[in-house]
């Protein structure tokens, strides 16, 4: 089951230095990477630096033989067949989705925008990869500009600025049959899952979908695949990962259009 990228990217998420998805521009680009930040390597290759597995063909060399030699390759989206497709072509992958879980406690929780503050759901474990810098420039875009929207984390942060910060509301971790109550105690409008690496699936997304939230999102992955084709979400250029007034605009002009807060994918 291809879960993440690991077969093509040390680092696991096609994240860089910048902290956001790399764009995968290619070999000499991944090899910069490596050298700028090899922990990960190391991480997952204790032995990395005395293998053959010193730059980015080395490790993907590596990890093709084991692709190759798979009985089965399976991937949850076709998103991540294409993307994984192009480092190993020829590779039959067979499309999975993973099995949802039969929520028999989930139910509809989000609240309808009629105007005033738009508040804004982030579900699950907020890191980097999840989108901790996105909520945390949020968050300062909104203070500095007096915006009408409000942010809360149904689940947990790494970030400390986040823990530290009185503008957004943590409910910190929960077990799976709390997740829709705790929603339905932040009341919000609008569920914001900034991941900033192509997710291979998104179990929060079925989880926003089920509690009846419009998404928003980065145009990336699997859940901007899963969006296009139930034909609803907002889907935010990759662009807007370092453009935070962006973000918060169009998640305010969409409300302010629509009121009902139906988002449609573009």
């Amino acid at each position: 089951m291809l879960h993440d990228y690991v077969p093509v990217c040390p680092q696991v998420t096609l994240i860089d230095s910048s902290g956001h998805y790399c764009g995968e521009a290619g070999v000499e680009q991944c090899n910069r990477c490596i050298g700028e930040n090899p922990k990960s390597a190391n991480t997952i290759h204790p032995d990395w630096q005395s293998t053959d597995m010193t730059d980015i063909d080395g490790w993907r060399r590596r990890y093709s033989d084991f692709v190759a030699g798979a009985n089965e390759v399976v991937a949850p989206s076709r998103d991540v067949i294409l993307r994984m497709g192009r480092y190993h072509p020829g590779r039959q992958i067979v499309l999975r989705p993973h099995a949802e879980l039969d929520r028999p406690f989930a139910r509809r929780v989000a609240l309808p925008y009629e105007g005033g503050v738009l508040k804004v759901v982030t579900i699950g474990a907020i890191g980097d990869h999840k989108g901790a810098r996105i909520l945390e420039a949020c968050i300062d875009d909104a203070r500095s500009r007096q915006l009408p929207i409000a942010f809360s984390i149904v689940g947990f942060t790494s970030s400390p600025k986040l823990n530290g910060s009185s503008e957004i509301q943590i409910t910190g971790g929960y077990k799976e049959d709390e997740v829709f109550d705790a929603l339905d105690d932040v009341k919000a409008h609008v569920a914001l899952l900034p991941s900033v690496w192509p997710e291979t699936y998104s179990y929060t997304l079925s989880i926003a979908l089920e509690a009846g939230y419009p998404v928003c999102t980065f145009d990336m992955g699997a859940p901007a695949e899963r969006l296009r084709a139930l034909g609803t979400g907002l889907l935010l250029p990759l662009e807007t990962m370092s453009d935070p007034a962006s973000i918060n605009d169009m998640l305010l002009d969409q409300f302010n259009q629509t009121k009902n807060g139906f988002l449609r994918a573009s």
